[in-house]
C-alpha cells in the first residue's frame, strides 16, 4: 500500500466511505480521525496497523465490519459510538492493549470480535479494592455473542451477561489455548454473572464455568437469627433461621452453613454462605452461657445464713443475690471469684426477717462476662 512511513491521518469531511484494506499493514500509523461524513468502513481497513493507539469513529457508523482493527496490537483508545449495532467477526482480534466499554446500542458481537484482547476489562477487573459485583458488562441491547468472541481475554475475571442474550457461541469466554501438544484446553479464572434459566447459565454448565446468579438474594439483606444456648460440654448446633422479608430461605437449597467455636462458654458463630439462589457470606453469633445452677442447701444462724451449691466446671466464679423482697428489688450481691468455692456465709442480716436467695455462675472470656440463669429462689427466716 506504500504507507510504511505514514504516522497520522486526518480524513477530510468530503469522504463518505473508507474502502476495504484502505490502510491495511500501515505499521507506522499512530492516530486517525474519521469524520462524521463517513458512513461505512470496509473490511480489514486498518488490519495490522501495529502502532495505532487512538481512533475517533464517526457518530453515524452503524457497524464495525469484519477484521477492521485486527492485529492493531497497540490500540488503546477507541470510542464506539451509540449508533453502532454490529461488531463484526474478528473486528478487534488480538488488540492486546484495548480496554473499552461497549455502548448499549450493540446487538450483535461476531465470531472472535475481541479474541485475545488481554487488557479488556483490566481497569475495573484488576483493581485491588472497590470493584463492583461484576467487572465487565455486556449491554442489555446485545442478543448474540459469536464463537470465540472473548476467548483469551485474560483480564476478564467476571462478566455480567444480560437476559437479552439468546445465543452464546462455542468457547466465547474464559478459555486459553494449550501450550503442549495434545494438552486439553483449560479454563482461565473466570466467573459469569447471569440469570437462570438463561443462555449464560447454559453456557456455564456446558463449559464448567463459575456462575453467579444475578437474581440471587443478598444474604446481607436477610434477617438471620440463631438462639442462644446453654453449655453442655458438647458441640452445639442451634437452628439457623434466614428470612428475606416474609420469605423463609432453606438450607441447602439456598445456603449452607458451618459452626465455629460452638462448644465452650462464650460467643459462638455460624458462617452462612449463599448458593445459586443466594449470594454472599455472613456470620451470625450466638451466646453459650453456663448452665443453670441450684441451691443445694440453705441454713440460718444468728443474723446470718449459709448458702451452699454444687461445684460447676468450666466457669470463673459465682454470684449470690439476696433480698427481703420476693422480686429481688434492691437486692444485694456477693461475688465469689473462685470456681472451687461451693458455699458462702452471709452475715449482718436482720434477725427474724424472711430473705429470698438465688445463685448463678459466670465465666470471663476476653474480658466479657457470661452469666448462667439465676437458680430458683429459696426463702429462709433468719434467726434473731
Amino acid at each position: 500500500m506504500g504507507c510504511s512511513l505514514l504516522e497520522e491521518v486526518n480524513i477530510p469531511n468530503s469522504v463518505k466511505s473508507i474502502g476495504e484494506e484502505a490502510f491495511k499493514g500501515c505499521k507506522a500509523l499512530k492516530k486517525i480521525k474519521i469524520p462524521d461524513s463517513v458512513k461505512t468502513i470496509g473490511k480489514e481497513a486498518f488490519w495490522g496497523c501495529e502502532s495505532l493507539k487512538t481512533v475517533t469513529l464517526p457518530k453515524s457508523l452503524t457497524a464495525i465490519k469484519e477484521f477492521t482493527f485486527e492485529r492493531c496490537i497497540h490500540l488503546q483508545s477507541i470510542k464506539i459510538p451509540k449508533s453502532v449495532k454490529t461488531i463484526g467477526a474478528f473486528a478487534f482480534d488480538y488488540c492486546i492493549e484495548l480496554d473499552i466499554p461497549l455502548p448499549d446500542s450493540v446487538k450483535s458481537i461476531g465470531d472472535g470480535a475481541f479474541r485475545g484482547c488481554m487488557n479488556l476489562g483490566y481497569s475495573v477487573c484488576r483493581t485491588s479494592e472497590g470493584a463492583p459485583d461484576y467487572c465487565y458488562t455486556i449491554p442489555d441491547s446485545v442478543t448474540s455473542i459469536g464463537n470465540w468472541a472473548f476467548v483469551d481475554c485474560t483480564a476478564l475475571i467476571k462478566v455480567k451477561i444480560p437476559k437479552t442474550v439468546k445465543e452464546i457461541g462455542d468457547y466465547a469466554f474464559g478459555f486459553y489455548h494449550p501450550k503442549k501438544k495434545n494438552e486439553k484446553k483449560k479454563l482461565s479464572p473466570f466467573t459469569i454473572l447471569g440469570h437462570m434459566p438463561g443462555e449464560a447459565w447454559d453456557y456455564a454448565l456446558n463449559y464448567d464455568v463459575s456462575f453467579e446468579n444475578a437474581d440471587a438474594i443478598k444474604l446481607s439483606d436477610c434477617k438471620i437469627s440463631v438462639k442462644d444456648q446453654i453449655y453442655t460440654g458438647k458441640l452445639l448446633t442451634p437452628k439457623v433461621t434466614v428470612m428475606y422479608g416474609n420469605k423463609k430461605l432453606k438450607a441447602p437449597e439456598n445456603y449452607v452453613y458451618i459452626y465455629k467455636n460452638n462448644r465452650a462458654i462464650g460467643t459462638a458463630s455460624v458462617v452462612i454462605t449463599g448458593l445459586l439462589s443466594c449470594k454472599g457470606k455472613v456470620e451470625a453469633h450466638f451466646t453459650i452461657s453456663p448452665k443453670k445452677m441450684s441451691i443445694s442447701r440453705l441454713t440460718t444462724g444468728k443474723k446470718c445464713m449459709t448458702v451452699k451449691w454444687k461445684k460447676q466446671s468450666g466457669i470463673t466464679g459465682y454470684e449470690v443475690q439476696y433480698s427481703q423482697k420476693k422480686n429481688f428489688s434492691g437486692a444485694k450481691k456477693k461475688v465469689i471469684k473462685k470456681a472451687k468455692t461451693t458455699g458462702i456465709k452471709i452475715k449482718n442480716l436482720k434477725g427474724g426477717k424472711l430473705y429470698f436467695v438465688q445463685v448463678r455462675s459466670y465465666k470471663v472470656v476476653n474480658n466479657k462476662y457470661y452469666y448462667s440463669a439465676w437458680s430458683k429462689k429459696k426463702a429462709i427466716k433468719v434467726k434473731k
